[in-house]
């Protein structure tokens, strides 16, 4: 699977001098478990920077307003995002609402900048619209491939892929370049444990918690992860991998990268 470097922390790269004129704009909030951090359909007011802990990306989403308005609305969930990672720079430059909800997941503690103080800065450094500018082009890039993940891949080969992102973006100390490097978990880590329950899988693919029961008790019978309470244990990166790798282009961002480089 490929690891891209600073897709979800496009600031790193800045010269020194210009990230400390961002942290100095910067103000800290600290959210306990399950608080928002903002909602969907506000305006969006900063770009944010989680110093601790994990934020939750989602939605609620109601087949119809009859059950909206008994309240069994559906989450989504879009994605996590973990310590070091930047978000709300797409709300904040196309001057819209925010598309989702944000959610502290433990006790989290997030730097924000708000739009003004972010956008002077922009222009005083051209360089941090430059950044973003190349962070968003692998975005597209990564949203296309998994677009097409979804029409490619069985629900197996899907949760496969989940489960391996997700260990991916918790384990990025593995990552080498600035452009992203094909991600070898067998480099010191052979074993690894993931905070990825089975309800977490559901409302990221959409699908019934049975389904996704069925397909992990697969894996795991095969030797490839064990469950554990709220927790995935990856016996096999590599096995794990080669379920939907076989499959899907990644090479197609790795070559976009190394090209830059």
């Amino acid at each position: 699977m490929l690891e891209i470097n600073y897709l979800h922390n496009y600031l790193e790269p800045l010269p020194e001098a210009v990230l400390m004129a961002i942290e100095q704009q910067m103000s800290i909030r600290h959210l306990k478990d399950g608080e928002l951090l903002y909602q969907c359909g506000q305006q969006a007011e900063y770009i944010y920077l989680i110093k601790q802990g994990k934020i939750k990306l989602g939605n609620y989403i109601s087949p119809n307003k009859e059950k909206e308005k008994k309240g069994k609305s559906k989450e989504w969930i879009s994605g996590f995002l973990f310590a070091g990672d930047c978000f709300g720079e797409v709300d904040i430059f196309s001057e819209a609402e925010t598309l989702t909800h944000a959610i502290a997941v433990g006790d989290t503690s997030v730097a924000q900048i708000s739009r003004v103080d972010f956008q002077r800065l922009c222009e005083q450094n051209p360089e941090i619209n430059e950044q973003i500018s190349i962070n968003l082009c692998l975005q597209i890039r990564l949203l296309t491939i998994m677009t097409e993940n979804i029409l490619a891949l069985n629900l197996y080969q899907r949760i496969a892929h989940i489960i391996h992102h997700v260990a991916t973006l918790q384990n990025k100390a593995g990552v080498a370049d600035r452009f992203g490097t094909p991600f070898d978990f067998a480099q010191g880590k052979k074993d690894l444990l993931i905070e990825l329950s089975q309800n977490d899988i559901s409302k990221m693919l959409g699908v019934t918690r049975q389904s996704v029961s069925k397909q992990l008790k697969r894996l795991e019978q095969e030797g490839i992860i064990q469950m554990h309470y709220g927790k995935i244990r990856i016996k096999n990166t590599h096995l794990l991998s080669s379920i939907y790798d076989n499959v899907i282009g990644q090479e197609r961002i790795h070559a976009l990268q190394h090209k830059r480089s």
